[in-house]
């Protein structure tokens, strides 16, 4: 991010009304390293995390976010742009004008896939190796899924390892019309959508 920022021209006061007693976050790459960037939001009255948790009111977003995103969709904070963040540094974003937006698109990669959004979704896996289990087990309770163990009407999603065994079970998903991707492409596409 090539943004540069003028101290003197910091106002405080003002960016007080906005961060004042919130709860922070920030991902990506801003215009100024991590630390100096958490340094002014402290300055201007904001608690800072380095976590996404329930109690993150605000993630502040530079380039190249990472999964704190995805998370910070799935609890519902508010977020705003990097330079939306340098704009309430600045005193040019006054209260009342502030737009946070909790459904910000932001490029999170690989544009010419289709996200699965998995929000509410309830996800049947039949996955032999336990260690990729455990791992797209909390990869779908990061993205608000919910894991059900057997397949009927109430799964909206089934993913997969390819073996001959599971050949019964993907003929029963296609007769109750539930998506189904095999793991890695399940990997692959899980994204958040707006």
């Amino acid at each position: 991010m090539q943004e540069r920022i003028d101290y003197k021209n910091l106002n405080f006061q003002s960016a007080r009304e906005i961060l004042g007693g919130k709860n922070i976050v920030f991902t990506g790459r801003g215009f100024l390293v991590r630390g100096e960037l958490m340094r002014l939001a402290r300055q201007a009255g904001a608690n800072v995390d380095s976590l996404v948790t329930k109690k993150c009111d605000i993630l502040i977003v530079g380039e190249k976010p990472g999964s704190k995103l995805r998370k910070a969709k799935v609890l519902g904070c508010d977020i705003i742009t990097i330079s939306d963040f340098k704009d309430i540094l600045e005193g040019k974003i006054k209260k009342e004008q502030i737009e946070i937006d909790d459904t910000l698109n932001i490029d999170l990669g690989n544009e010419e896939m289709i996200g699965i959004n998995i929000l509410r979704k309830n996800i049947t896996l039949f996955i032999s190796n336990d260690a990729a289990r455990e791992r797209i087990i909390r990869s779908i309770k990061l993205n608000g899924g919910t894991i059900v163990n057997n397949i009927d009407e109430n799964t909206d999603i089934l993913v997969y390892q390819p073996s001959s065994q599971v050949n019964e079970v993907l003929e029963m998903a296609k007769d109750l019309n539930i998506e189904v991707f095999t793991l890695g492409e399940f990997n692959k596409r899980l994204i958040i959508n707006k």
